[in-house]
């Protein structure tokens, strides 16, 4: 029995060092086998258009390509007396040289998340400047943006209260109230 467990013991002691010499003592030789792989591959050439067909075909389609110009997206603002005017349901409200879109509410759903208030994201747009990347700004429930009181009041709205002016941004108009 213990010649048994000798001999177990010594083939079992035999292949752990054959595998951890091919595993880690000849890496620099799998390594350079690896790279004489990649440079016995054959590079796929696709085929290509001569320049003379290119231009051709630049040319006949030129008529059809859009004018850049007419493609910038046009965006108007709000005078000052109409940004204080915005009120009721708003799919995008105006304040400055911004445009903001309600994008998502997110409010805890109870459970132990580190969410501990409803918050909104809005996407903002300079009007004025169209090379001001857009921004997503990130508003609480019951805190302050800009001069607007900021009330969540549902899972796709949100009420922004200044002075006189009450304003629900909405994400998107519900189908019942185009119809009507």
């Amino acid at each position: 029995m213990k010649l048994i467990s000798l001999l177990s013991l010594v083939l079992s002691l035999l292949y752990v060092s054959i595998d951890f010499s091919i595993r880690f003592l000849n890496v620099k030789e799998s390594k350079v086998r690896i790279d004489e792989q990649i440079d016995t591959s054959q590079i796929i050439v696709l085929p290509q258009l001569p320049i003379e067909k290119i231009s051709k075909l630049n040319s006949a389609y030129s008529q059809y390509q859009p004018e850049f110009e007419a493609i910038k997206e046009a965006i108007t603002g709000l005078t000052l007396e109409q940004q204080l005017q915005q009120n009721g349901e708003l799919l995008e409200f105006y304040q400055g040289d911004w445009r903001y879109r309600l994008l998502a509410v997110i409010s805890p759903d109870g459970s132990r998340q580190a969410l501990e208030k409803p918050l909104a994201l809005l996407r903002a747009t300079n009007i004025k400047d169209s090379n001001v990347d857009k921004k997503v700004e990130t508003i609480y429930h019951n805190t302050k943006f800009e001069n607007y009181e900021v009330r969540i009041i549902g899972i796709k709205s949100v009420q922004l209260n200044y002075q006189d002016q009450n304003i629900t941004l909405l994400m998107y108009q519900e189908k019942n109230k185009l119809e009507k």
